[in-house]
């Protein structure tokens, strides 16, 4: 689960949640979204942006069914923002990948495909679309 009231203790050192949040899980080989810090920094003195991204890193590198992610892209640069698009849509493919937003995803075509797109349209009104798969070669 992410929720964006979600934030590690501000007095702890980078490098010291990067060694724990590493024991936990083991990184993957997949795109780091953790931005590359001073390992000396403490959490508290990293930007809104930079913070979140260290704890969206450490709860998308551990294995799970279903991650559900309210507002992940706020307080993301553009580039960040794609990045975890794309590392949800390569999650999707073996777990369920919940995410609320306001925003339009980023990355163009970067969901799943076959997965199911729920939109809240504004006035109790909804929509369900499921995404193309591959088509044929």
């Amino acid at each position: 689960w992410y929720h964006p009231a979600m934030a590690p203790p501000p007095e702890v050192r980078v490098r010291d949640w990067i060694r724990l949040t590493e024991t936990l899980a083991p990184r993957r080989t997949v795109p780091s979204l953790a931005p590359q810090l001073p390992p000396d920094r403490t959490l508290g003195a990293l930007s809104t942006g930079e913070r979140k991204r260290l704890v969206l890193q450490a709860l998308l590198d551990r294995p799970a069914g279903a991650y559900v992610l309210d507002e992940p892209f706020e307080h993301l640069s553009p580039e960040a923002a794609r990045t975890l698009s794309h590392r949800l849509a390569t999650l999707a493919r073996d777990a369920v990948v919940v995410v609320a937003t306001h925003r339009h995803l980023p990355g163009d075509g970067a969901c799943a495909p076959g997965a199911n797109d729920l939109r809240l349209l504004g006035g109790g009104a909804w929509r369900l679309g499921k995404r193309p798969g591959p088509g044929p070669s």
